[in-house]
């Protein structure tokens, strides 16, 4: 089972933002809490200058959170519905629906004595170079990881099940680098 870091393909397909900045309180407020939002608002976003729209455009206002499109909501919330909330978000410029994604997994589920890091002044871990992780993180399809009790950002890891889903859905725009081999 290998563990991936999930990324999109900001070079090739659009990216938004939001229409109005004021709104990152709301994500700010919500995400990232590892639990369900009751109180969520549509927000209105803006796309960027490239016309091809993928399934996982990069949210360009805060770097953490992955949005997808109403077909890769479709094809992940039959499967994934109870480790991810998808958040309503609306394109002003022609209405179209995407989701921001909720990550309701934030694991303790870095193995600190195996794994590498990046250091500021030889003491802060400020990233992780080479990650060693606890079996915690071995069958949960998509999650986000604790670095020293705060959640580390900007990365969403997946496993092998969701990827692969993924990639038979002939999805567009999301982009894995392979993390962890369980196996290995």
């Amino acid at each position: 089972m290998k563990i991936w870091k999930l990324g999109c393909e900001v070079d090739v397909f659009r990216g938004f933002h939001l229409k109005n900045e004021s709104d990152i309180e709301l994500i700010n407020n919500n995400i990232d809490k590892g639990k369900i939002v009751s109180d969520w608002e549509v927000v209105e976003i803006i796309g960027d200058s490239n016309n091809k729209t993928g399934d996982n455009p990069k949210f360009w206002s805060y770097s953490n959170v992955i949005m997808l499109s109403e077909l890769a909501k479709k094809i992940l919330n039959d499967r994934f519905n109870e480790y991810v909330q998808f958040l309503p978000v609306i394109n002003i410029e022609n209405k179209e629906r995407f989701y921001m994604c909720n990550i309701l997994n934030i694991l303790d589920g870095i193995d600190y004595d195996k794994s590498e890091f990046k250091k500021l002044l030889g003491v802060h871990i400020v990233d992780v170079v080479k990650y060693e992780l606890k079996e915690n993180a071995k069958n949960i399809p998509i999650f986000k990881l604790y670095l020293h009790n705060s959640v580390m950002t900007p990365y969403i890891f997946v496993n092998d099940e969701f990827q692969q889903l993924i990639e038979d859905s002939n999805l567009k725009g999301f982009k894995f680098t392979e993390v962890f081999d369980f196996e290995a």
